[in-house]
């Protein structure tokens, strides 16, 4: 199960919310029509109904920058890496128990924040055992294993499989 997830390293939490509360804004706001948008679906799924409300019809009466400050900033902080070093860490051990198996980590703004974010993870993050696969794929596999699809029969190519995209069955149902 593969996340993306937004990072920024700051001890200060408003001024690193706020890229990632004008992105939720927009998607939640601005994205779909008013009566079918499946980000504010979601977000409402996730238990903000009247901040996704709120969110989206401040947008589409153009008022962005309230719609913005709209985002609670425990949604932004759920579905992000954000925060002081020990924060971000703190954050990391509660994805690593969730059912997530991949953390993709968008790019920052600027190719050094990149670039120290990827060096806080490469240190923060113990190495995985080489004996336990941590990749969506491997994740995918075990479950098609579990349900008795093994995939191709050994030596065929395994590229555009359509067994390696089915998604795990206890996932999606």
């Amino acid at each position: 199960i593969l996340s993306t997830v937004d990072m920024a390293l700051s001890d200060d939490r408003a001024t690193a919310l706020l890229p990632l509360k004008r992105n939720i804004a927009l998607y939640v706001g601005g994205m779909g029509s008013k009566e079918e948008n499946f980000h504010k679906r979601m977000v409402e799924r996730s238990g903000y109904g009247e901040a996704a409300q709120q969110i989206q019809d401040l947008w589409l009466a153009g008022r962005q920058g309230e719609a913005v400050q709209a985002v609670p900033d425990e949604l932004a902080e759920s579905i992000s890496l954000v925060g002081s070093p020990a924060q971000v860490r703190a954050r990391l051990a509660a994805w690593q128990a969730s059912p997530v198996t991949t953390l993709m980590i968008s790019r920052s703004a600027t190719f050094a924040e990149t670039v120290r974010n990827m060096e806080f993870l490469a240190a923060a993050v113990p190495a995985a055992d080489p004996a336990t696969p941590a990749s969506a794929v491997d994740a995918i596999r075990r479950a098609n294993n579990r349900n008795g699809n093994t995939g191709p029969p050994d030596g065929e190519k395994r590229k555009n499989s359509a067994w390696l995209a089915e998604p795990p069955k206890e996932v999606y149902g």
